[in-house]
Formats: structure tokens, C-alpha cells, sequence
């Protein structure tokens, strides 16, 4: 992950990451075990959707996160990342083998 990458741990409250993605920016975070594997993304329109649910600001994010989220391996050539891309794909979070 680069500096310009978001990324909180799953057991993140809400109102955590929701401060992440505003300071960033970005619409989303990279969500990554505690022991920094990767697991999934959640995006400022779960938060919105997990909250009118009734999910509380001091709740955990990890009912929420997409653990089905776009992902790339560091390997991968650039068009074959390009061709995952879509209008409603922000972003495309790269892993090595490890899941790092």
C-alpha cells in the first residue's frame, strides 16, 4: 500500500473510518486483518447505508466490509488491471502473494 492509501484494520469502529476516508478523500479504505492481510474494502456509501440500518458509530466496520471487492496482484500487467475498471470501480487495491 502507498501513503496515499487508506487502510484500517476490521476491528476499526465506524466513526473511525469514517474520519479516514474524509481526511484522504478518497470514498474508501483498504481493510486489512491485524496481522495486515488484506480482506476487502468498505466504501463511504456502505458506512451511509450501514448507519440508516442502524449500525452505531462505535460499532465495528466488519459487518459491513466487501470481502468481495476488486483486487490485483502486484504481478499483474497493467491492461489486464485497466480491464476490471469500471465507472462504479474507485479503485483497485493491489496484494503479493501473501495477501499483503
Amino acid at each position: 500500500m502507498t501513503d496515499n492509501t487508506p487502510v484500517v484494520r476490521i476491528t476499526s469502529t465506524v466513526v473511525m473510518v469514517m474520519s479516514v476516508i474524509n481526511d484522504y478523500g478518497s470514498g474508501l479504505a483498504v481493510v486489512l486483518s491485524e496481522n495486515d492481510k488484506y480482506i476487502g474494502l468498505v466504501t463511504d456509501g456502505d458506512i451511509r447505508r450501514a448507519i440508516i440500518k442502524g449500525l452505531s458509530p462505535q460499532d465495528s466496520i466488519e459487518s459491513i466490509v466487501n470481502k468481495d471487492a476488486v483486487f490485483g496482484k502486484i504481478t499483474d500487467d497493467r491492461d489486464s488491471l485497466l480491464s476490471n475498471l469500471s465507472l462504479d470501480l474507485k479503485a483497485i487495491p493491489l496484494i503479493d502473494n501473501d495477501s499483503n
